[in-house]
């Protein structure tokens, strides 16, 4: 039996982050890297490997589940290192293990010690952005049709979320091209940055700092034109030398669709056939296919023609059909590269568009179409968003025409591209298949600010502000009007005459006041709305537009809070004055009589008028039920409208011998009634208490307004939180029947209980029950 003793003593050592080493994340010119040192401490018996995996967190809370893929170069998120043996510090932790143990026994070490976790900063320096090319496939392009230069633009364009802070303060140029001559196979250019003081910062993108630019194959590399071989044979006798003339039919332009047109071929003594060769010349002519000659000779005689297999017997004549060349049915494109407009959003009878020329290059021989679409096409700003364009024969040019809608919605500027495809007819793509459409900035919002509702009294006055957002490099002027709702004209008086407001360039704020008459007509409230319309937008000295109803001109628009209300509140003693018919009156004993209730003032709202029976001789002392009346008090109900209610009193029928007896009847209060329809501002909230049951517990509650958007306050223990004297007693027997709370007894007289926090208030969480109370 073999017995091993464990390692002991961490004899393969111990491992985490130097602290003599500065972690950092390092920028150079070829690149940036994270710089991490690793310490193996105790022991250095064996090798040992490291396991450490590195995330990338964005800018905000650092929490691994926000790790970004993609950044760091590394094969997937953990990189392992390895310390060999005798080894104890590392240039570069999720696990630490032996690599090869011996013997095989689970062992104490290696182990962590330390922080396992580190965080580094990427500071604004390091966050700098490769600089290089988008793309680094390689570049095809196409030489020019013509005998003229052509030219190929490139552009710079910022990329991520700050790209508009990039300027030509930081680099420079952001555009430019490369020229091609019609002779030049190959031309060069260079892209210059200009970089700010902080150049080690800068760093060129492996891999994108160039691009490899291929002209495609042209100008017929393997030599012009395409040749067509005619075999002219010789039957029967072939003893004599024989000459025979040949031309291209008809003349004129047989001569100039193909090299040797016209010729002389030459049988020699016992020749039996001569190869004849026509060359179609390149004319950059557009051609659909169709005869391009006849070939004919000159004399008679017992003789063939041939061309490849196809024999003609005794035939004169052979046809020679060129197919049809340099795109007879034209090329489709924009009119030029890098096509890009800029327009407004349309308003009211005002519309913007985009024209963009389309054109057919080359031959224009029958009837082609092109589709085009726009992307994106879902924002419903633009419009149309797909269409087809059709040529006919000869029409070169046609206008592809989009534009913009309106919706009186604020928005920043958007970005569209036109696409041109799917060609019909025999036509083919050219190179320029995109264009530019951006709709500028437009509607840019005024509104009411908060408070939108407003409630005064009865000769108060009602202020509101009235907010221009967005762009104030324009005179803007919107109208507001008054709807009265329940309200009557004269109940109100606008503090200006002129409903228009009227903004200057760079003023963004107006004021509307409204003051409200005092009549002394008792009202219930009473309320009426301010409505905001008819947003304009001029240019700078530019006289205001013209004031129409719901029509919307320039770059203001009504958007958000359009509504302003205005509340006057009850006034004039709107719900009456109650009062007693003082008329007096005798109830006989078992009879009944009314007492009238009467309102005055005004009559709105249903209210409850109480009452009750005093003795005449003693005010303070109230009749009970059934002491001399069956009822001694109750209450009357008024509805809306009504002037008089009745107060019925019955005698009781004591069979008693009495002199006469006076009572005093006295209306003690009225009380609004909530009607159904007022419930709609009040809120039932129901409060349950979960698993156990047992005891008596109070929940105390609050009530946090909007202004809590993250949630409420963070809440304090009580008794966890604060610190206790010593006459303060722990008491765990005291504890609430199934609760694990600590109670603590607080004798007389009352000690102060000092609070660990800084909170102005603080409140006990549910299940910290209520202490019972012991003696005194």
């Amino acid at each position: 039996m073999v017995f091993y003793i464990q390692d002991s003593d961490d004899v393969y050592g111990t491992f985490g982050f130097n602290p003599l080493v500065e972690q950092s994340i390092q920028s150079h010119l070829d690149g940036r890297f994270l710089s991490l040192s690793f310490l193996r401490r105790g022991g250095t018996l064996g090798q040992v490997s490291l396991a450490l995996t590195a995330l990338y967190i964005p800018a905000g809370p650092v929490d691994p589940g926000r790790a970004r893929d993609g950044i760091l170069n590394a094969t997937g998120r953990s990189v392992s290192l390895r310390f060999s043996d005798g080894q104890e510090a590392a240039p570069l932790l999720d696990t630490v293990e032996l690599v090869d143990i011996r013997p095989p026994i689970p062992s104490i070490s290696p182990r962590f010690g330390g922080a396992l976790n580190l965080t580094l900063t990427v500071t604004p320096d390091i966050a700098n952005g490769e600089i290089g090319f988008i793309s680094n496939t390689t570049l095809a392009v196409v030489e020019p049709e013509d005998d003229n230069a052509t030219t190929v633009f490139w552009s710079l364009q910022p990329l991520g979320v700050n790209r508009d802070d990039v300027t030509l303060d930081d680099i420079q140029p952001f555009s430019g091209s490369v020229v091609f001559q019609s002779d030049r196979r190959v031309e060069t250019g260079s892209l210059c940055g200009i970089f700010g003081s902080n150049v080690e910062n800068q760093i060129l993108k492996a891999g994108f700092t160039s691009r490899e630019i291929v002209i495609l194959e042209n100008d017929d590399p393997g030599g012009e034109g395409e040749a067509v071989e005619l075999r002219v044979l010789r039957a029967q006798g072939q003893l004599l030398k024989q000459l025979v003339r040949y031309s291209v039919e008809p003349p004129g332009s047989g001569a100039s669709e193909f090299y040797g047109a016209t010729g002389i071929l030459e049988f020699k003594p016992g020749e039996r056939e001569v190869l004849v060769a026509l060359v179609a010349q390149a004319d950059g002519v557009p051609e659909v296919g169709g005869d391009g000659g006849r070939m004919e000779r000159a004399e008679t005689g017992g003789w063939r023609m041939e061309r490849g297999e196809r024999r003609v017997e005794g035939g004169e004549r052979v046809n020679i059909t060129v197919r049809e060349n340099d795109d007879p049915y034209g090329v489709i494109e924009f009119g030029q590269s890098g096509l890009a407009e800029a327009i407004d959003e349309s308003k009211g009878d005002v519309t913007h568009r985009a024209v963009y020329p389309v054109m057919r290059n080359r031959g224009r021989f029958g009837e082609v179409s092109v589709s085009w679409f726009l992307d994106p096409g879902n924002s419903g700003d633009v419009g149309p968003t797909q269409g087809v364009l059709v040529f006919r024969e000869g029409e070169f040019l046609k206008n592809l025409t989009v534009t913009s809608l309106p919706d009186e919605i604020p928005e920043e500027m958007e970005n569209f591209t036109l696409t041109l495809t799917n060609v019909t007819g025999g036509a083919r793509l050219g190179s320029f298949l995109n264009a530019t459409l951006q709709v500028n900035e437009n509607d840019d919002p005024i509104y009411f600010a908060d408070p939108v509702v407003v409630r005064v009294e009865e000769g108060g006055v009602a202020n509101f502000t009235v907010i221009r957002a967005g762009r104030l490099d324009f005179v803007a002027t919107v109208t507001y009007r008054v709807e009265y709702d329940d309200a009557s004209p004269t109940d109100l008086a606008l503090l200006s005459e002129d409903t228009v407001l009227v903004y200057e360039v760079g003023e963004w704020m107006k004021n509307v006041s409204v003051a409200v008459e005092d009549d002394d007509v008792p009202e219930t409230d009473e309320p009426f709305r301010l409505l905001l319309f008819n947003a304009t937008g001029t240019s700078p000295g530019a006289p205001p537009p013209p004031r129409k109803l719901c029509v919307s001109v320039g770059d203001a628009v009504v958007y958000g809070a359009d509504t302003a209300t205005v509340v006057i509140e009850a006034n004039d003693d709107a719900n009456g004055i109650f009062s007693l018919d003082p008329t007096e009156k005798a109830v006989k004993e078992g009879g009944a009589n009314n007492f009238y209730v009467q309102r005055a003032r005004g009559h709105f709202g249903d209210v409850n008028v109480f009452w009750r029976l005093y003795h005449a001789n003693d005010s303070l002392t109230p009749l009970e039920d059934g002491e001399e009346f069956h009822n001694a008090s109750g209450s009357v109900a008024f509805t809306t409208g009504e002037r008089t209610r009745p107060i019925v009193l019955q005698a009781v029928a004591d069979k008693l011998p009495e002199f006469n007896e006076f009572y005093v009847l006295l209306l003690e209060v009225a009380e609004d009634v909530l009607s159904e329809d007022d419930m709609s501002d009040v809120a039932s909230v129901t409060v349950l208490r979960q698993q156990g049951a047992f005891g008596d517990v109070s929940v105390a509650w609050e009530i946090f307004s909007a202004r809590f958007p993250e949630g409420l306050p963070a809440v304090d223990d009580l008794l966890l939180a604060g610190s206790f004297p010593d006459a303060v007693e722990l008491r765990p027997r005291d504890r609430r029947h199934h609760s694990g709370t600590d109670a603590r007894f607080f004798p007389r007289p009352a000690r102060r209980l000092r609070y660990g926090g800084s909170r102005g208030c603080t409140r006990a969480p549910g299940q910290l029950h209520p202490l019972r109370p012991h003696g005194s």
